[in-house]
């Protein structure tokens, strides 16, 4: 399950947080000796290890899964935690987040990146999710894949949304 969602970037599979559920099944089955499992100790507490230790990876940046040409692109944002990693010596995360959750959700790391060469659609409680989020301190990274004209209009209604009043 963690090369699956570490691969992908996927914050929720479905309605679950799969790192913080199976985090926290992980460390309920941890023995009193601070192992895991009686049939091969060792092995078992060695790859719960590696799990727990790599979701305290910082995340670097989410990726925002929207209705339209959301991936068109769908490894950038992992290889650009991958590059900026290697360059300041420490692992870091990324991951997918939705539109349609909760934007708080969204906080679990300081940039949102929005990507695309068409515009997004979404209705005023999506932008109203969008300025909640920047409001409460985060990044909203926008790019308009391929220098589009029709995303980088969007980027244009998006900061007039959600900056001006009344817009």
């Amino acid at each position: 399950m963690e090369r699956a969602g570490l691969a992908c970037g996927f914050k929720m599979f479905g309605r679950h947080d799969w790192y913080r559920e199976l985090a926290e099944q992980t460390l309920k089955e941890q023995g009193k000796d601070g192992s895991w499992s009686s049939y091969n100790p060792d092995v078992d507490t060695a790859f719960a290890i590696l799990f727990l230790a790599r979701g305290r990876h910082p995340l670097m940046m989410n990726k925002l899964h929207f209705v339209g040409a959301w991936a068109n692109r769908p490894r950038d944002v992992a290889h650009l935690a991958k590059f900026t990693g290697k360059e300041t010596e420490r692992p870091l995360n990324w991951q997918v987040v939705q539109l349609s959750g909760e934007w708080g959700d969204w906080m679990d790391s300081p940039i949102l990146y929005l990507a695309s060469h068409e515009a997004p659609i979404m209705d005023e409680s999506d932008f109203a999710k969008l300025r909640s989020f920047v409001m409460a301190g985060g990044l909203l990274f926008t790019q308009a894949d391929g220098g589009n004209k029709e995303f980088n209009q969007f980027a244009e209604l998006l900061a007039m949304k959600l900056f001006k009043p009344g817009a």
